[in-house]
């Protein structure tokens, strides 16, 4: 089985790195250019990150501290978000759980030292697929013929027609910075703040040696120059000094109706991409690596991927099997989809109660959820997540703050979930503690106190 991963950044690497563990007896290239450079920002994560370091033999934490300038992570702050809290805490669960910060260009160096694969310094022109090989075409005319291609080289073009965009989020820039040092809060040292500000958000990511500033906006709502004096203003009031340049980053938020057809699979930001409010971006990538080796082992030895006939045909043999092959590579395209849509729908979520700041920004922000109600692909994931935070109201969520280890945690919040199914990356209690501390949620007291 021959495997061609395109893409040098965090997904392409990752990629590389995920089938040398995964997929041992794979003849592997990875194919990415010198010319092409990375987007390389403080990263900020969740617990997935960790967990799958483990699994890969990737670095120990100590050698992430030692050559990524990596720091511990237990929540996301949240500071001015709401209606009544100056601050609340977004935790891990269970209590106890961890994740990194680290520079994202230096890690990409780190993982290329585990990857066990043919390389090749090469631009991409095109990737050719059938759905049952592939064909990737190099700028000097090469062509790679393979079984399976990962896609990761970026965003894709706007009008490529399977592009689904998800309107439900508001912002579309970051304006991205490296400070000094900057002090977190007290009362809980390992996270990532997430601040609101008059033009959208910020977040501060404390690596070992600096703080990874970006400022998340719309720039089609404020001008850059409005953006630039806010940032300076927040670096003013933090203590900060700016490191080196700073950069404009525009994105789409989106998914892609089809991220697989049988041989070519997009990951990273060829496939889907979600503003960086929770984090989402490598665990996203974990989940559709992990997805492409499970479907690559499941699929029998030596079988022949077949794919179904273009008229109705009676069932039988082949066709069958063609048909059922179809139904499951629509099924495996739905399910990493619909994690996309239901985390932008979460992410939607933040913003329906504004903020202390009283601007357009955020006036149009407040509108993101309520209108993806009405958005028909988001429609349904919008019911299922208004059911799951029903179920959630009856979760005292200040209570996390005194949880002190995983057993406390199993004994004395598990028992009061109700819903054990994932919405997205996310569970009911996660939609609890954002839920309580935007204010949208209300807090059953009396239920709190039964559990005193």
């Amino acid at each position: 089985m021959r495997i061609v991963v395109i893409g040098g950044g965090t997904a392409g690497t990752m990629a590389a790195a995920h089938i040398t563990w995964a997929l041992p007896k794979a003849e592997l290239l990875h194919v990415s250019s010198s010319r092409v450079p990375i987007i390389g920002v403080g990263e900020s994560t969740t617990p997935a990150v960790p967990r799958w370091l483990d699994q890969i033999g990737g670095p120990s934490f100590a050698e992430l501290r030692a050559r990524c300038h990596a720091t511990t992570k237990r929540a996301g702050c949240f500071e001015g978000w709401g209606r009544d809290r100056a601050r609340f805490l977004h935790w891990f669960q269970p209590t106890g759980e961890h994740a990194y910060h680290f520079d994202a260009r230096l890690l990409v160096e780190v993982l290329g030292e585990r990857i066990r694969a043919e390389r090749l310094d090469a631009f991409v022109t095109a990737v050719r697929s059938d759905g049952t090989h592939a064909t990737v075409e190099l700028e000097d005319g090469t062509r790679l013929g393979c079984d399976y291609v990962l896609d990761a080289r970026g965003f894709p073009r706007r009008d490529d027609p399977d592009v689904q965009p998800l309107r439900c989020i508001p912002t579309n820039a970051a304006l991205v910075q490296f400070s000094t040092p900057l002090a977190p809060p007290a009362e809980c040292p390992d996270v990532t703040r997430n601040v609101a500000r008059p033009h959208g958000w910020v977040f501060l990511i404390p690596l070992g040696d600096r703080t990874s500033v970006g400022y998340v906006h719309d720039e089609t709502i404020s001008s850059r120059a409005e953006v630039e004096a806010d940032f300076e203003a927040l670096l003013h009031e933090e203590g900060g000094e700016p490191l080196g340049e700073r950069r404009l980053l525009r994105f789409p938020n989106f998914v892609r109706r089809t991220t697989f057809d049988g041989a070519l699979m997009r990951v990273g930001n060829t496939a889907s991409f979600t503003e960086p409010l929770e984090a989402l971006s490598i665990g996203t990538i974990i989940f559709q690596l992990r997805s492409f080796t499970q479907w690559v082992r499941d699929r029998p030895s030596g079988a022949r991927r077949l794919r179904p006939r273009p008229r109705p045909r009676p069932l039988a043999g082949a066709d069958a099997a063609a048909d059922a092959a179809a139904a499951r590579l629509a099924s495996f395209n739905q399910g990493l989809a619909s994690y996309v849509r239901r985390n932008a729908v979460f992410l939607a979520w933040h913003y329906a109660a504004g903020s202390r700041h009283d601007s357009r920004f955020w006036t149009q922000a407040r509108g993101c959820f309520p209108r993806a109600a009405h958005d028909r692909a988001l429609a349904a994931d919008v019911e299922r997540f208004l059911e799951l935070a029903r179920s959630s109201q009856g979760l005292r969520v200040d209570d996390l703050d005194r949880i002190a280890d995983r057993e406390q945690w199993v004994r004395e919040v598990f028992p009061r979930l109700r819903n054990y199914r994932p919405f997205g990356n996310f569970s009911e209690l996660n939609v609890a503690q954002v839920g309580q501390g935007i204010g949208w949620l209300p807090v059953e007291e009396e239920h709190h106190a039964g559990h005193r």
